[in-house]
């Protein structure tokens, strides 16, 4: 069976698929007043985000891709 799309379309549902199984990957990082930042699951246990925009004196949590807030452990 041939594919009878263009190879536009066919480009189009590639990054879509790229972008779907990338956004399960991006967390949002509420460890500051007022603006979140992103961060990246990148293994097990842990999420990349850079420093300047974590502040220890405010309660932080961690948005993931189910919209369910979970509590870090954060390492310095």
């Amino acid at each position: 069976m041939t594919d009878t799309r263009t190879s536009l379309a066919i480009l189009s549902d590639q990054l879509a698929d790229a972008a779907a199984s990338a956004g399960e990957s991006i967390v949002a990082v509420h460890a500051r007043p007022r603006l979140p930042s992103t961060g990246i699951h990148w293994q097990d246990g842990v999420i990349v985000t850079t420093d300047g925009t974590v502040r220890f004196t405010v309660s932080t949590g961690i948005v993931v891709a189910n919209a369910r807030l979970r509590p870090p452990e954060l390492m310095p």
